[in-house]
C-alpha cells in the first residue's frame, strides 16, 4: 500500500487478491501432485516458499521515501477533516462489511453440504461453481477495477453488494444447476469489486499512523464472518420455518447496498469521495 497512491491503491488491492486467488488455485493442484511421490516434501517445500517471501519483503516491502525521507501519503490522508471522522467512519465500514464477510463464507465452509446434502444436483457442482468463481476472479478482477478506478467507494460498493445480493439470493434455488451457475457468475463478480472497495476505502479513511491497525480491523471481521457463518447457515436449514441462509444473504446484502446509498450524503457517517 505504502507504494501506491490514493487513486491506485483500488487496483492494487485487486492486484494483491489476484495473487492470492492465483495461489490458492495453484497451491492444492501442486501440492497434491507432489504428495503422490514425496509427502514429507510438501512442507519442505511450504517451508522453503515461506522463507522466500519473508526475503521478499525485506528486500522489497520498504516504503517508498520523498526527498524529506518520509513516506509518501495518499491523497487527504492525515488531514484535519479526515482524522476528526475517522472512527465513526470507521465503524460505519466495519459493520457494512461484516455481513460481506458473512456472506462469503458461506461457499467455502458451507456450499459442498449444501449441494451434496440439500439438494439433488451431482456432487461435481461443488467443483464446476469453485471452478467458475476462480477463473472469474483470476480473468476479471483486476480489468475490472482498472475500469472503475474513476468510481468512488461508495458507487462501488453499491455495485458490488447489490450483484453480491443478486447471486446469493439465486443460490437459494439449488435445484437448478443453470441458476446456480448464474448466481456464482453474480456473486463472483460482486466479490471482484466489492473487497477492493472495501480495503480502498478504509486505507483513504484513515490517517498515515492509523491505516495498519484500521486494515487489521477490517482483517478481523474476515474471521468473524468464517465463525459465524456455517453455524448461522445450518441452524436456518435446520428450521424450515426459517428463511434459506443464501435467500437470507442475497436480502441483507441489498439492504446495504441501500444503507450505503443513503450513508453517504453525511459527512460524519461516510467520506464524501470526488
Amino acid at each position: 500500500m505504502a507504494h501506491s497512491n490514493l487513486e491506485s491503491r483500488k487496483v492494487a488491492f485487486s492486484c494483491n487478491r489476484l495473487a492470492i486467488n492465483i495461489g490458492m488455485a495453484i497451491g492444492p493442484l501442486l501440492g497434491s501432485l507432489i504428495f503422490l511421490s514425496n509427502a514429507d516434501a510438501v512442507f519442505y517445500i511450504n517451508a522453503v516458499l515461506s522463507l522466500l517471501a519473508f526475503a521478499a519483503c525485506l528486500r522489497f516491502g520498504r516504503p517508498r521515501q520523498t526527498t524529506q525521507g518520509a513516506p509518501v501519503a495518499g491523497k487527504g490522508e492525515g488531514l484535519p477533516e479526515v482524522v476528526a471522522h475517522e472512527r465513526s467512519r470507521l465503524l460505519v465500514i466495519l459493520l457494512a462489511a461484516l455481513p460481506v464477510h458473512v456472506a462469503y463464507a458461506l461457499p467455502p465452509t458451507f456450499l459442498s453440504a449444501y449441494i451434496i446434502n440439500y439438494t439433488q444436483l451431482p456432487a461435481y457442482y461443488v467443483g464446476i461453481i469453485f471452478f467458475i468463481n476462480a477463473l472469474l476472479v483470476i480473468m476479471f478482477e483486476v480489468p475490472i477495477n482498472l475500469r472503475m478506478a474513476h468510481l468512488s467507494s461508495s458507487r462501488s460498493l453499491i455495485i458490488g453488494f447489490l450483484l453480491a445480493g443478486s447471486g446469493f439470493f439465486l443460490m437459494g434455488f439449488g435445484q437448478v444447476g443453470a441458476l446456480l451457475m448464474l448466481a456464482t457468475v453474480l456473486w463472483s463478480l460482486g466479490e471482484m469489486i466489492v473487497f477492493p472497495a472495501i480495503t480502498h476505502y478504509v486505507s483513504s479513511i484513515s490517517s498515515r499512523d492509523s491505516v495498519g491497525r484500521n486494515l487489521g480491523y477490517y482483517s478481523a471481521g474476515v474471521n468473524i464472518g468464517v465463525m459465524i457463518a456455517p453455524s448461522l447457515a445450518f441452524m436456518l436449514l435446520a428450521r424450515p420455518t426459517l428463511p434459506s441462509p443464501w435467500l437470507l444473504t442475497g436480502c441483507v446484502l441489498v439492504l446495504f447496498a441501500i444503507a450505503v446509498g443513503m450513508m453517504k450524503s453525511s459527512a460524519v457517517l461516510w467520506n464524501k469521495e470526488a
